[in-house]
């Protein structure tokens, strides 16, 4: 394979898509254009090879082409969600992420990949990263996985699965396991993902990466949280065994009296625990949409904020069993539980 090396770019969250600009990223295999700020192997993602100018040895659909292994520098530099600095932050980098996959997907590109790896908040410790671009707060990386939705109709009806299994959108999940045909992704697995995402990285957050009170009784909320959690995000487990845990672990209408409650309430997170509260509620409508079964929701205190209106809307949602199908996470949904955790916190 030849190359006509493309020049690369600074990291601009404002231009990066907007005026298609070469991106900053390459990868294994591929090359990453924010034009398309897709990244697959380039016997499925035809679109990126042409707009690169890349010549493929052998010619086009000659199954005998090689690939060759590539390694890059990649910026900007990030840290992982769960080792945010101030909930102020995590609010502005869970906003980002969300505008920037709706971008994404307004360009017809799904990511099909979202994972505590995959997205991260921009560092200001790094050199030369001294200032947050503005609406650069958080990024999207590793889209290896990434594909068009106009090459959607060539994969679906196949076991063409991507993503790491705990983090995989429960339908998706599921048609893993069951080894049918692969149903056709849409935003909203995305969306999914990237929620468990968050649930993963806050529950880290609380037992590994943040700080911790060596109290006795925070001590033992920590090890009933990781109790409950692990089961759920064991990249070990079969897939089988991850959505039954999955199945399990949503049970509970809403998060009271588990062990992220706890460690939540210890901690004074009141803000934090009310956002979570409702992410569960979204969570437990995607697994209990997928299982057949009707959510019992939990109807939250009356309040001004925005995340006891969104409580309140989630239950008023997905009681009515008609209404359950049609109970998919949005970006709309997203962003406004991102600012309702920034209103709480500026509150």
């Amino acid at each position: 394979m030849k190359f006509q090396t493309p020049v690369l770019a600074n990291y601009d969250p404002d231009h990066d898509i907007l005026n298609h600009r070469p991106f900053h990223l390459f990868s294994i295999g591929a090359i990453i254009y924010s034009k398309y700020l897709c990244m697959a192997s380039l016997t499925t993602c035809p679109q990126l090879r042409d707009s690169l100018e890349l010549q493929v040895e052998g010619g086009e659909g000659d199954p005998d082409r090689k690939l060759k292994l590539h390694r890059a520098f990649i910026t900007p530099m990030g840290r992982q969600l769960s080792q945010y600095k101030t909930l102020q932050e995590f609010g502005n980098v869970l906003l980002a992420i969300v505008k920037r996959h709706r971008s994404l997907v307004d360009q017809g590109i799904l990511h099909r990949d979202f994972s505590p790896w995959n997205v991260y908040i921009y560092d200001t410790d790094a050199p030369g990263q001294e200032s947050v671009p503005q609406g650069g707060e958080g990024f999207i990386s590793n889209f290896d996985a990434a594909i068009f939705q106009t090459e959607m109709a060539e994969i679906t009806g196949t076991i063409s699965i991507s993503g790491i299994v705990p983090f995989m959108a429960t339908e998706v999940l599921g048609e893993y396991v069951a080894e049918k045909p692969a149903v056709k992704r849409q935003a909203y697995h995305d969306l999914e993902s990237l929620c468990w995402v968050i649930l993963y990285s806050v529950q880290v957050r609380f037992v590994e990466d943040g700080p911790r009170s060596s109290s006795p009784q925070a001590k033992k909320a920590r090890e009933r949280l990781k109790s409950e959690h692990e089961p759920v995000f064991d990249a070990t487990s079969s897939r089988a065994t991850i959505l039954n845990n999955r199945i399990v672990f949503v049970k509970p209408t809403d998060i009271s009296g588990t062990g992220l409650d706890e460690v939540l309430t210890l901690a004074n997170e009141t803000g934090l625990r009310s956002f979570i509260n409702v992410l569960y509620k979204y969570l437990k409508a995607q697994v209990d949409r997928y299982h057949a079964s009707t959510p019992t929701v939990h109807l939250a205190p009356p309040g001004g904020s925005l995340l006891a209106e969104l409580d309140m809307q989630v239950t008023a949602q997905l009681a009515p069993p008609t209404a359950l199908m049609e109970g998919k996470l949005t970006h709309d949904i997203l962003e406004k539980l991102a600012r309702g955790l920034l209103q709480v916190l500026d509150g």
